[in-house]
């Protein structure tokens, strides 16, 4: 049948396409790859012609059978989409864009700016499916879509909060942290209270992502939200794995993050326990490096704690490819940006002496500016270091200064929020900064 398929589409119109490629999704059986190329170039040729649903139709079965047909027709379906986006609905405008992006097309930003526009004209009948689908959806794409249109979407999500299930809480929260965008405290309370209650439900991804979200974001668990999803956690793992080595590893990270809120924990114990075994047959990579930076956070809590200092080890062969997996991220070639190189000359005509991009005493991190005299360090932290609503510093950027406070560092961050534009007031800005640090000399 597929075969007569292949040989007859060009005698097919819009919807005989669009019902075929719906089908054949259903059914689960793919194509060969030459009979899937004829039917999408038959769609691209009457592209006009096909209804709304029948382009969210096509949009799904290629999703579905695993087809990238080439970003030539991606942007042809595109196209169509954003003009008939006034008549598509707001459940058909977020199926779609996650169609493209887990095809993993990013539509141009005409495109994607019509998209939003004719979505948020529905927004106040949306479902808790497509609110969620349509920020998971910006979030994959790498796509920000400012933040009047996050912020309409999040007053969206707050009045349907108590419909979410936990995967439709989960993927907002990690597409909140994605798109560096801080929900607040009162929210994510409410957030993580609801999925508290339904943390028995959850797959193994939602509850890697939530928690990963919570940390990225800079926020913490309560006591009433740490002790269920550690405990469910490791529920799961004594009832047998049901977690990727990928989603252990983000759960530990989230957690050495935030921080443990007990000297010892029996529950954390023994999921850093399992995650050492799941990682032992992998090699060097981002789970290791991921790893090695939660061995470091776990270390400095317990040496500031007075909790034995060898609890959290890595045995020496897992160390070393970890250790290995960490200095390929950390010590990758810098890009100094412009707000670098004028920080960095300030310092010059403040005659203080001072190295750029160098590695602490241990190398396991690298600074942005290093003052060896003081033993200072000068973060210059750019927008991505911040959300981009409550300017909030994130999670990693927070760990990364209570390694260095750790490592004996004395620490000033710079925001490039705060950062003044004439020279004459950027020496006086950091000469204010550094004074309590290097005394006179910066006067």
């Amino acid at each position: 049948v597929l075969d007569a398929v292949g040989a007859k589409c060009h005698t097919f119109n819009a919807q005989a396409l669009s019902t075929t490629l719906w089908a054949v999704g259903r059914i689960g059986i793919i194509p060969s790859p030459e009979v899937l190329f004829t039917i999408t170039e038959e769609v691209s040729a009457k592209i006009r012609t096909f209804t709304p649903q029948g382009l969210s139709n096509v949009l799904w079965s290629l999703t579905s059978l695993s087809y990238n047909p080439g970003p030539s027709i991606l942007r042809t379906i595109s196209l169509e989409v954003s003009r008939k986006s006034p008549n598509i609905s707001s459940k058909n405008l977020s199926s779609i864009l996650k169609s493209f992006s887990i095809l993993q097309y990013l539509p141009e930003d005409a495109i994607m700016q019509k998209l939003t526009e004719s979505f948020l004209k529905e927004v106040e009948i949306a479902v808790p499916q497509s609110t969620c689908q349509l920020l998971w959806s910006f979030a994959s794409l790498g796509y920000s879509p400012g933040l009047d249109v996050l912020d309409i979407l999040h007053l969206r999500a707050s009045t349907l909060l108590d419909e979410y299930t936990t995967i439709h809480l989960a993927n907002t929260l990690w597409s909140y942290s994605t798109l560096s965008f801080d929900p607040g405290e009162s929210f994510l309370s409410r957030l993580v209270d609801s999925f508290v209650l339904q943390v028995k439900e959850a797959s193994p991804q939602a509850i890697a992502n939530i928690v990963w979200a919570i940390a990225s974001l800079g926020y913490g668990l309560k006591g009433n939200q740490h002790a269920p999803i550690l405990e469910e956690v490791c529920s799961r793992i004594r009832r047998g794995n049901q977690f990727s080595v990928q989603e252990l590893t983000n759960i530990v990270w989230a957690f050495s993050v935030m921080g443990m809120r007990e000297k010892k924990d029996p529950n954390f114990d023994q999921l850093w326990q399992y995650s050492l075994d799941s990682v032992a047959t992998e090699g060097p990579g981002r789970k290791l490096a991921q790893l090695f930076h939660s061995k470091l956070l776990l270390e400095a809590q317990n040496e500031e704690s007075g909790t034995n200092k060898g609890r959290y080890t890595l045995p020496r062969s897992l160390n070393s490819l970890a250790e290995q997996s960490w200095n390929t991220v950390v010590l990758k070639e810098a890009i100094l940006s412009r707000f670098h190189g004028q920080v960095s000359s300030s310092l010059k005509r403040l005659k203080v002496a001072h190295k750029v991009e160098q590695l602490t005493r241990n190398k396991y991190l690298s600074v942005d500016i290093l003052l060896p005299d003081h033993n200072l360090v000068v973060e210059v932290d750019g927008p991505s270091h911040f959300s981009m609503n409550t300017l909030r510093m994130s999670g990693s950027t927070l760990a990364r200064n209570r390694l260095l406070e750790h490592w004996s560092y004395s620490v000033i961050c710079i925001p490039y929020f705060g950062w003044p534009s004439s020279e004459q007031a950027q020496d006086k800005f950091l000469s204010m900064l550094l004074k309590p640090y290097c005394g006179e000399k910066t006067k």
